[in-house]
């Protein structure tokens, strides 16, 4: 996970078509398939990677997931909205949310 992580946030940078970039994401590739076959042979297992393979667990999975990022997006967006169009102040922003969210 950490070396996807540094990637994405150095492939900005570095191009993301660089041997680098995609050395990075391959290597995370790799990492995350040595995960899943080191996890499949354990007797009791950190997380049993079988459970992917029922649908719903994996349709469910991936919606919370995809809430998830939705949501941190929408908090982001609307924190820049409120310091750079309607100019608030950093408390400013954070009160707005916070009665915006809970109103």
């Amino acid at each position: 996970m950490g070396l996807l992580v540094y990637t994405v946030i150095e492939a900005p940078d570095a191009g993301w078509g660089t041997g680098r970039s995609l050395a990075g994401f391959v290597g995370a590739a790799l990492v995350l398939v040595g995960f899943v076959a080191w996890e499949r042979r354990r007797p009791s297992p950190m997380l049993d990677v079988r459970l992917f393979s029922n649908a719903r667990f994996s349709a469910a999975s991936g919606s919370v997931t995809v809430s998830a990022f939705t949501l941190f997006g929408f908090i982001f967006l609307i924190t820049q909205y409120f310091q750079f169009v309607r100019t608030y102040s950093p408390l400013a922003t954070g009160c707005a949310c916070y009665r915006w969210q809970f109103a």
